[in-house]
């Protein structure tokens, strides 16, 4: 799976800014969801449904 450079960066970088400037550790925790979110929905936005089929089946997991 491959899984851009520059969008793990920003996704950190923008993580690392929203938690210093929020003040409150419940802002920090939305924050970090929110980023997480986007970074998933890239992840996810790259692969095909039969890809993320495959890995969801059970037989693609037993080994």
């Amino acid at each position: 799976m491959h899984i851009p450079f520059l969008s793990v960066a920003l996704a950190l970088t923008l993580a690392a800014f929203a938690t210093a400037r929020s003040g409150h550790a419940e802002l920090s925790l939305e924050a970090r969801d929110y980023i997480d979110e986007l970074t998933t929905r890239e992840v996810l936005a790259e692969l095909s449904t039969r890809e993320l089929l495959d890995e969801l089946s059970p037989s693609a997991n037993a080994v």
